[in-house]
Formats: structure tokens, C-alpha cells, sequence
């Protein structure tokens, strides 16, 4: 019984020979009447207290089937459980999909959502290994300096489509895990934005597809009333639009210092994240048109406070470490 030793037990059959009610025996030892009348039902039935030997179903699989079945689940990390069923069946076992996901379960193997990651080039790790070398000793007042921008689309539906794979709790960024991002998304409006200590920047929608000439546009609109610092660092990734000539004089011109950013290292920007934040405040519930998207997108990011931008940017220096103890592959974040 729950919650009863063999003395206890004892004590309470004796005690309900003595004339002692379930309830009152329930309040005594601290269980449910229910627990009391099952274990004196059980007494007048075996005349013991002891529980009954479970008669558990015998396995359907042997150890060295169940190594099979997770060598083989290894093989393929994107096999779902139907498959290895399927294969486990040829050699004999004939199991449910529920027994295949709770040996694998066991081995350390869960199926999770397939992270969305880059795949890199050795150049490109060793682009990105290289900044993140350079500026792991930076300052907070070194980082303070910069201004970080990015694009990002922002749809009403989503039609991509998640990929599970099975993996164990230490490889979520595992390379050969995870899966390149989507890029087939039902994009209503694409924006830029900036983020520095000091909160958010000016928001702007792009009319049209993002190149340099519409990229140029947004920078003539916002730079001017930003009055940035004359130490000021301006930051973005390594677009088409962002690095062709045009783009190039125009921060010359106006003698603003460009950082060399590494080629695919959104984990390395902090906006981002600042990105992901928005999203998941956003209420687009009743949202039907891209006019009505981007009202909604203009409320949330006005929302957001120095407060929210600050720890991922003062985040930078652990992005640094974590690309270097990756050798430039992926990270978390």
C-alpha cells in the first residue's frame, strides 16, 4: 500500500480488529479510507500484508536488439520512429512505435525540433573563429560603441515546415543535426531596424525588394536623425545590398567606421534575438493585410525598452567565447 510500511500495515489491520472504523484509522495513519478498505480486503483475502509480485510483460527485445536498434538510429538521426519500427520488424521484433521511441528514450536519443543553422564552409569558421578572437577582449564600452542592424521578414502564417531529429542533450547545435533556415516563409513585409545601449532605432519597411538602391534609401532616412557619436561603430551582416560600392561610399562619405563582420554569424548579433523577442510579443490574431502587419510590428518593437536590448548586447563577449570553443561553427545563440 502507498505510503504504508509492513509495521504500519500490521498495526492498522490489529487495529481494525479491535473495532477502529476505516476513517478513523485513515485520519491516524495519515492516508485515504480508500487505501485502508483495499488493505483489509487484501488481509482477509491472503491473510498477509505483503504486496503480491507485479506480473510484468516480458520484453519483447533482447539487449543486443535494443543496441541494434540505437546503432541504427544513429545512422540516420532523422529517421522517426515509424522507420526504426519498421526496420526493427525485419530482424523479428514486433514492437509499437511507443516501445521504439522509449528504448531510444533510454539511450539518451529524444526527438526534438531540428535547430536551424547555417551550414559553414572551413572558411567561413575561420572567418568567424577570427572575429570572434579579435573582440573577445573587448570592453562593455567598446560594444556600447556599436550600432546593430539586420533585416527581418515578418509573415502572418508560417508554411515551414519543422524537422525532428533524434539527439542526445549535449548536440542540439551538432552540425550535422541540425537544418539550414527556411527560406520559403509567406513573407508579408520585410523591415530593418537598429539596436544600441541606448534602446531601439528608427523602424523602416521596405516598399520593395531589399537591394542597393532601396538599402540606400533607408540609410539617408535614418542615419541623419540619429546624430550617431563620432566614435560610433556602425554594424551589418554581409548582404549583396550592404556590401556593393554604392553602400561602401556612402559610409566613406560620411566617415562612418564599418566592422568587419564575419559571413553568416546571426548568432554573433545580438538583434536577433531582439528579433525573436518581438515576434513572440506580437498579437497577430487579428491581423489580415501587411498594412495591418506592420502597424503591429511598429507597436511592438516601439515597446521595447533599453532595458530588453541591453543583456544581449552585454551578451557579446560570452557570443565570442562560444564561437571560439565551437572553432567557428554554430552556437546557441
Amino acid at each position: 500500500m502507498p505510503g504504508l510500511t509492513n509495521l504500519q500495515r500490521i498495526s492498522c489491520c490489529t487495529l481494525a480488529e479491535e473495532g477502529y472504523s476505516n476513517r478513523e484509522l485513515a485520519r491516524r495513519f495519515a492516508v485515504s479510507p480508500t487505501t485502508i478498505s483495499s488493505l483489509l480486503t487484501k488481509f482477509r483475502n491472503t491473510n498477509s500484508v505483503e504486496d503480491l509480485p507485479h506480473r510484468r510483460r516480458p520484453r519483447i527485445s533482447t539487449p543486443a536488439e535494443d543496441r541494434l536498434l540505437v546503432r541504427r538510429s544513429l545512422r540516420n538521426r532523422f529517421a522517426n520512429a515509424v522507420n526504426l519500427r519498421n526496420q526493427w520488424r525485419e530482424i523479428g521484433v514486433q514492437s509499437s512505435v511507443t516501445t521504439v521511441k522509449r528504448r531510444l528514450k533510454v539511450a539518451g536519443l529524444k526527438g526534438r525540433v531540428a535547430k536551424r543553422k547555417n551550414i559553414l564552409t572551413n572558411r567561413q569558421k575561420a572567418n568567424r573563429l577570427q572575429f570572434a578572437r579579435e573582440h573577445v577582449t573587448w570592453t562593455r564600452n567598446q560594444w556600447n560603441r556599436v550600432i546593430f542592424t539586420d533585416e527581418a521578414p515578418f509573415h502572418i502564417h508560417s508554411c515551414a515546415r519543422r524537422r525532428y531529429v533524434r539527439r542526445r542533450s549535449n548536440e542540439p547545435y551538432d552540425a550535422t543535426l541540425t537544418i539550414p533556415p527556411s527560406k520559403r516563409q509567406n513573407a508579408k513585409i520585410t523591415i530593418w531596424g537598429s539596436i544600441s545601449v541606448r534602446g531601439v532605432g528608427t523602424l523602416q519597411r521596405f516598399r520593395a525588394n531589399v537591394d542597393q538602391h532601396s538599402y540606400l534609401q533607408v540609410l539617408n532616412e535614418v542615419i541623419p536623425p540619429m546624430h550617431l557619436p563620432q566614435n560610433a561603430i556602425w554594424q551589418q551582416d554581409n548582404a549583396p545590398a550592404h556590401s556593393s560600392r554604392l553602400v561602401q561610399q556612402f559610409f566613406r562619405d560620411r566617415r562612418i567606421s564599418v566592422m568587419q563582420w564575419p559571413p553568416f554569424s546571426p548568432d554573433l548579433n545580438p538583434i536577433e534575438n531582439v528579433w525573436s523577442l518581438l515576434h513572440e510579443r506580437l498579437d497577430l490574431t487579428r491581423v489580415t493585410t501587411a498594412d495591418q502587419l506592420w502597424r503591429v510590428v511598429q507597436q511592438g518593437w516601439n515597446s521595447l525598452t533599453p532595458m530588453d536590448i541591453r543583456p544581449f548586447i552585454n551578451s557579446m563577449t560570452d557570443r565570442c567565447r562560444a564561437v571560439i570553443e565551437s572553432r567557428g561553427a554554430p552556437t546557441k545563440y
